[in-house]
């Protein structure tokens, strides 16, 4: 890291740490989304099926998309708790 500043100084530049995200932003807050979305339900899920009331394939997969809109407009907080 010295030998790097040395270098910037002799340029007349400053060295910038920066964080660059891989995908745009909108693309990594949906993903982080749908994630948080489908292990919040995974657990009432697993319940039901023990209980004989699972739904199906294609009802989970909207109410995935609901909650993680609802996540995404509503409670952006929750997204980036550590227990999610």
């Amino acid at each position: 890291m010295a030998s790097l500043r040395k270098a910037a100084d002799a340029l007349q530049c400053d060295v910038v740490y920066a964080l660059v995200p891989r995908k745009p932003l909108d693309v990594l807050v949906a993903e982080r989304a749908r994630y948080v979305a489908r292990a919040n339900l995974d657990r009432v899920a697993h319940s039901m099926v023990l209980e004989q009331q699972g739904n199906s394939e294609e009802f989970r997969e909207r109410q995935i998309e609901y909650e993680a809109s609802r996540l995404m407009y509503e409670s952006s907080r929750a997204l980036w708790n550590e227990h999610s």
